[in-house]
């Protein structure tokens, strides 16, 4: 994984708050290299996460660091690769008639059936 991608899905993920509760050793870790005026800056993109500006200074600086110490990126990058998937799912149902009633396995989904 390259650097650009690293900096990127964590500058992301710090966006959505998914670090915060999914990856705190990441963010722990990104806390540590990071200055204090840098801080403010990842405390403003967690507050306003829909300004990518944000993100893109949060990567940048980010960026710097790991340019400087390989070592604290190949860390992250394992880290990361230890982060739980997501789970995708499709359902698909196709039924023709009147009457028809059908169950899907949708986890989590509210489900409103109009007649």
């Amino acid at each position: 994984m390259d650097l650009e991608t690293i900096v990127g899905f964590i500058s992301i993920q710090v966006a959505s708050g998914f670090l915060k509760e999914n990856g705190k050793e990441i963010y722990q870790k990104v806390k540590g290299v990071l200055t204090d005026d840098e801080l403010i800056s990842l405390n403003l993109l967690e507050a306003h996460p829909e300004k990518k500006e944000l993100q893109d200074k949060v990567a940048g600086q980010l960026k710097a660091h790991l340019e400087t110490n390989p070592a604290i990126a190949e860390e992250l990058e394992a880290l990361i690769a230890k982060l739980p998937g997501f789970e995708s799912k499709q359902n698909v149902l196709s039924q023709t008639g009147d009457g028809n009633i059908a169950v899907q396995d949708v986890h989590g989904s509210k489900i409103s059936i109009g007649r």
